[in-house]
């Protein structure tokens, strides 16, 4: 049958669909030109990005996007161009160009990824704030975004580095709450754990890193929880246990982020610990890391490498490491600090060209001020080395006149003045610099050695006036400078031959040649002649002559016996200069003293005379005897005392110079050589150990003389004594006085800092502190001073801060110390300092490891008994026994022998050691009789050996002994208790009671009542006789001098006691207490949840809610999982069930590990009560299926979850009935 034709109208329709048809098959052919032409272009753009050509990527997209704006290509060619930017290292035009597409076309797929870019593009500019804002912006607007998660991730750690901690903190909380099973969930943690390691929580911070460790994560996030904790104890010098972690990390974790990190890190503890060349090794390890590279630990790297590389005095490749770091991150704060060591380093290895490069770098504005005085020093210190004096008096003048308030500044006048001197031969510029000091820093200690530079500079400059002004000031300004001797000796030579009369020498001369003409007194001429020689020209070998002459003319009158005494004080003075003229000196004196003994002038003559021939102690004794002899009355017999006490000395005949000085205090206290003799009396009795005599005179010299030559050394002798006699209030005393009135001598150079030690002895620590702190300060900004901060002081310092219970101060100190040494007596003393501020916060087991770590480092430091003992508290057996063993040898005195020898035995009794311990026993009766005390302490560790074996029937036999036997001794109570503490083990509670009990009325006094009181209250609590665990807990609790290592177990007790007998406020007013006392007890944040638990118990539910929030910050996952069920339960009880399965369904993606209570069980099963509380019985049976179907809750949860169900399920049906 043929098909019927189409009707004009059905063709008509059929026409149209054909050609709608043909449009949509094949379409203009201007559409598709614009099809080609848009994928060969976006091909083109997205080809160019793909070969690296980032310019050229740039423009080709920003003319496609301009061609084709709407299009899907045109919009994935918006976010290509960010990516770009951010290649061409553009991040502003990346930001903003990501930022509008987030904001555009938030529903694209790439919108998150689009934010996440933004944040890199603030980050990349340092803007850490705007780049965490960014990062939380992938949250905010996409929440269910796979990048979410590690998007607060990196918005916590930018908040971090802006400083925002609180911020940091939330968004990492946000990851645990909001987002329980994503991989960002272990990460999130070992961030929380540094953010405390960062604040000073050390063990919250150790706890949260090791639950990462031990909750099976992923092995990156266990290398990275590795790494920090190794950083906490590299932080602590726990330097064993930080070297092992990064080990493991490099062994097992060779694909980790944290690789990288664990090279640095250790390459810092191996050059810390004088193992340069194996830091080096793993500093070039670190940096070839390319895969997961961190920046911040590449230059990291570079510095220490460059460090390490200076310290094996291989400075080209530490100076390139040095350089490799300031290209890498030239505004990186720490840029100037690395332009110091190139300055240093460069200097060490004498090349001085680069050392003043980075020197003038170091000049320009923006620099720290500490850094621009110590480039502007270097450059002259570098000038000096290469023997270019000018030019380094010109860097160091320009030092003085930019930084006159650095401490360095005196020192550097002084060196330049002495350049001047000595190098330039520039007397006059020298001395104007000298007297600039002097004038500028008067209380300097080089002031007076200024004044003494000044005085020679003018006499080489002939101007012999001035130079005595500036020796006379010297000596009155400073009379107790070590400059003064030379100061009055260069008077003494100016006077004698330089303060000529030329003028009246003249005159007079040309009387005499008047006198010569007219014949007038020839017999006088020579005599006249010699006098002008001698007064006026201070010619001294011509004037000897004309007294010769004028004695040998014949001379007859008073002249005669002048020109005797005149010839011979002429050439004594030129034996000043020239010994060859003592002989003629010495026969001129006896000459005049045989002629005229009875002259005036004789003493003077004879003194004089003695004072020539004392040359050697036989000569000077002989001399003694002879002036003696003439003289029995000598006016200067002090003199010749002191002469010969001086010999003496110097012969080493001690007690003959004290006895030679004593004749001159005692007998002729007001002559001249008085106060020489007092001070060298007092110096010898202080060598000779004649402490109480040296004292004694010492203070009786300051006294006599305040401000004389030797008061400064005195009072340095006089304190150092009261430090030995351990007299502290007199050596703070003394050390005031010589660092207030003395402080330009060499007496007073360290006087400040040993005040600050006598200010510490004396237990005022508050001034020692400030002190130490003051000469802190002045080393880290004294331009010459390289090497930053002396480890002793900071050790004084950190030293005192500990005993003025400032453990956080002391602490940082302490570290510094570690920092610079790792061996020896300071870093010794310093592990040993951080040892008791961990036992004084109750951190036993960190005390002893610092306190082995200090017997590690410096072997004897630590062997002290109260570090024995604490060993032997804390369990440390084996280190116990080598202290003992020590303290025993060294030991002056039986009884002291005696309690180290037993404490050896008891160490090794409780090391197990039972045989070795035995064989102690043998020795010690044989050693020391009479010792029934020791013997029965011994007895009770051997039954303390046998409970501890489980060995109750032998525990029960020694402990029975030992009470019988040694009834007397202190350790018979202990025995007594522990039989009651045998019988409580054994599950026999009457005969504990019992014993306990009798204990008490037997000995009520003893140590050990307290803990049988403990005991008591053990026992009635297991028998849930509360009244009566009560009254035995509060003997202890209530004793305001309780044993402080027992309180803390009282209270907890009676704290569950109060609980369990429901007496709630009660429970809640002791847990309080309970914090007030213990703040920083390992339970506090376990008391703190109580406290929460507490408030809900007793009904404060809106209390009990805030109280428990606000400890979510500070709790670790599971901690914070049993916070999350009490503030459920809290809402629970108030009614409002909708949050309370809120926060209950929370609790299973906390908890990572099974408790003593399921969590997870408890949780599911409240939240299907609250669902029946609010009639949704089928969402509270899926709440109990939930109990039924999850793997590892136990079989009678699981049993009771069926029975709710069928009870449910049976409401229902009769509902539905």
């Amino acid at each position: 049958m043929k098909p019927s034709p189409l009707l004009p109208m059905q063709f008509a329709r059929f026409s149209l669909i054909i050609a709608t048809a043909c449009m949509l098959l094949y379409p203009p052919a201007s559409s598709l030109c614009q099809d080609s032409r848009e994928n060969a272009d976006f091909k083109l753009a997205i080809n160019l990005y793909n070969d690296g050509l980032y310019d050229l990527a740039a423009e080709q997209l920003k003319q496609f996007v301009n061609a084709f704006p709407n299009t899907s290509q045109g919009i994935d060619a918006r976010f290509y161009l960010g990516l770009t930017q951010l290649k061409l290292k553009k991040f502003d035009d990346a930001r903003l160009t990501f930022q509008t597409f987030a904001l555009t076309y938030q529903d694209n797929p790439k919108a998150p990824e689009a934010w996440w870019n933004v944040g890199e593009s603030y980050a990349a500019m340092r803007d850490y704030k705007e780049a965490a804002l960014a990062f939380e912006r992938v949250k905010v607007f996409h929440p269910k975004s796979k990048l979410a998660a590690d998007a607060l991730l990196r918005a916590s750690r930018y908040f971090a580095q802006a400083g925002e901690r609180d911020n940091a903190r939330r968004d990492l909380r946000i990851i645990l709450q909001e987002y329980p099973s994503s991989s960002a969930v272990l990460a999130a943690r070992t961030q929380i754990g540094q953010m405390y390691f960062e604040e000073g929580n050390i063990e919250q911070a150790q706890n949260e890193l090791k639950r990462v460790i031990e909750g099976d994560p992923l092995a990156d996030a266990k290398a990275q929880a590795l790494l920090i904790l190794a950083n906490i104890y590299q932080s602590l010098s726990k330097t064993d246990q930080a070297e092992a972690n990064y080990q493991e990390i490099i062994a097992k974790h060779k694909t980790s982020s944290a690789l990288q990190g664990a090279y640095v890190n250790l390459a810092k503890l191996q050059a810390g610990a004088g193992k340069p060349a194996d830091a080096v090794e793993n500093y070039k390890k670190a940096l070839a890391q390319k895969d997961k590279a961190d920046s911040s630990l590449i230059l990291n790297a570079l510095i220490g490498m460059g460090d390490a590389y200076a310290s094996l005095k291989q400075y080209p490749p530490a100076l390139d490491a040095y350089a490799r770091f300031l290209s890498t991150s030239p505004q990186d704060e720490r840029a100037p600090g690395v332009l110091w060591k190139i300055a240093v380093t460069s200097s060490r290895g004498k090349n001085y060209a680069q050392s003043n490069e980075a020197c003038a770098r170091l000049l320009k504005p923006g620099i720290p001020e500490p850094l621009r005085h110590r480039a502007q020093v270097k450059l002259g210190l570098n000038a000096e080395e290469q023997k270019k004096p000018q030019l380094a008096v010109q860097h160091f003048q320009a030092f003085v006149d930019q930084f006159p308030e650095d401490p360095a500044a005196p020192d550097v006048i002084m060196k330049t003045a002495a350049m001047l001197e000595k190098q330039l031969r520039d007397p006059r510029k020298a001395s104007a610099m000298y007297e600039a000091l002097a004038s500028r820093y008067a209380r300097s200690p080089l002031a007076d050695d200024a004044f003494a530079g000044a005085g020679r500079c003018q006499e080489d400059l002939k101007d012999f006036n001035q130079a005595l002004k500036l020796y006379r000031e010297l000596v009155d300004r400073y009379p107790a400078s070590e400059s003064r001797p030379h100061a009055e000796f260069r008077i003494s030579m100016i006077e004698t031959f330089e303060q000529k009369e030329k003028d009246s020498g003249v005159e007079k001369l040309a009387l005499l040649v008047g006198d010569v003409v007219a014949e007038k007194d020839k017999v006088g001429l020579s005599f006249r002649l010699g006098e002008i020689y001698f007064n006026d020209l201070k010619n001294y070998e011509a004037a000897a002559a004309q007294f010769t002459n004028a004695v040998n003319s014949g001379m007859a009158d008073a002249r005669f016996v002048d020109a005797l005494y005149f010839r011979a004080r002429a050439y004594e003075y030129l034996t000043r200069k020239d010994d060859k003229y003592r002989r003629q000196a010495v026969e001129s004196y006896q000459t005049f003293l045989r002629s005229y003994p009875s002259d005036p002038r004789s003493q003077s003559a004879a003194l004089s005379l003695f004072q020539l021939n004392a040359t050697t102690l036989a000569s000077a004794k002989i001399a003694f005897t002879e002036t003696m002899a003439l003289y029995p009355s000598f006016g200067r017999r002090d003199a010749l005392l002191l002469r010969l006490g001086e010999l003496q000395e110097k012969a080493d005949s001690l007690n003959d110079a004290l006895a030679a000085y004593s004749s001159i205090t005692q007998e002729l206290p007001g002559s001249p050589s008085a106060e020489e003799a007092g001070f060298r009396s007092v110096r010898i009795k202080a060598a000779l150990g004649l402490s109480d005599s040296a004292v004694a005179e010492g203070t009786a010299y300051v006294a006599a003389y305040p401000a004389g030559a030797h008061t400064a050394e005195v009072l340095a002798r006089l304190a150092e004594l009261s430090v030995r006699e351990r007299n502290a209030p007199r050596a703070v005393e003394m050390y005031q006085r010589l660092s207030n009135e003395f402080s330009y001598t060499g007496s007073a150079v360290n006087a400040r800092r040993s005040l600050a030690d006598a200010l510490a002895a004396q237990g005022n620590l508050t001034e020692a502190i400030s002190l130490y702190s003051e000469l802190l300060d002045q080393q880290e900004n004294n331009a010459l001073a390289e090497n930053g901060a002396d480890p002793s002081l900071l050790l004084s310092l950190g030293t005192a801060y500990q005993r003025a219970g400032d453990n956080a101060n002391a602490k940082k100190c302490l570290f510094q110390v570690l920092a610079h040494e790792q061996t020896g007596e300071a870093a010794g003393q310093a592990y040993a300092a951080l040892g008791w501020i961990y036992k004084d916060e109750g951190s036993l087991d960190i005390a002893t490891s610092y306190f082995r770590q200090a017997e590690k480092v410096s072997p004897g430091t630590t062997a002290t008994k109260d570090v024995a003992d604490l060993l032997v508290v804390s369990g440390n057996y084996a280190d116990a026994i080598k202290q003992f063993t020590e303290l025993s040898h060294a030991a002056n005195d039986e009884a002291s022998k005696q309690y180290f020898d037993g404490k050896i035995i008891i160490a090794q009794f409780r090391a197990d050691k039972v045989a070795q311990a035995d064989k102690g026993v043998e020795d010690f009766k044989k050693k020391y009789k009479g010792s029934e005390e020791d013997l029965a302490a011994f007895e009770l560790e051997r039954g303390s050996h046998y409970f501890r074996q489980e060995d109750y029937p032998h525990a029960l036999k020694t402990f029975t002994e030992v009470a019988k036997k040694y009834d007397e001794t202190p350790s018979a109570p202990e025995a007594m208790f522990w039989i009651g503490k045998a019988y409580q083990v054994t599950g026999k509670p009457q005969e504990a009671i019992k014993q306990f009990s009798d204990l008490m009325e037997k000995y009520p006094q003893a140590q050990v009542i307290p803990r049988a009181h403990l005991g008591l209250g053990n026992i009635y609590y297991e028998a849930e006789n509360w009244p009566e665990s009560i009254k035995h807990y509060r003997v202890i609790a209530d004793d305001p001098k309780a044993d402080p290592a027992l309180l803390p177990f009282a209270m907890s007790n009676l704290i569950e006691t109060y609980e369990a007998a429901g007496i709630n406020d009660a429970a809640l007013s002791l847990t309080r207490k309970y914090l007030e006392l213990y703040p920083n007890s390992e339970y506090s944040f376990d008391k703190k949840i109580k406290i929460g638990i507490l408030y809900g118990r007793l009904g404060y539910y809106d209390q009990a809610i805030l109280h428990l929030q606000g400890l979510l910050d500070r709790a670790g996952s599971d901690l914070e999982g049993e916070i999350r069920y009490y503030i459920a339960e809290a809402n629970y009880n108030k009614g409002d069930f909708q949050q309370a399965i809120l926060d209950f369904l929370k609790v299973p993606y906390l908890v990572t590990k099974k408790g003593k209570i399921d969590w997870t069980a408890n949780s599911l099963y409240m939240s299907g009560q609250s669902y029946e509380k609010m009639g949704r019985y089928d969402q509270a049976v899926t709440m109990y299926q939930q109990i039924l179907d999850r793997s590892g809750i136990d079989e009678t949860f699981k049993a009771a979850a069926k029975k709710e169900i069928d009870r449910v399920k049976l409401v229902l049906k009769k509902k539905s009935d």
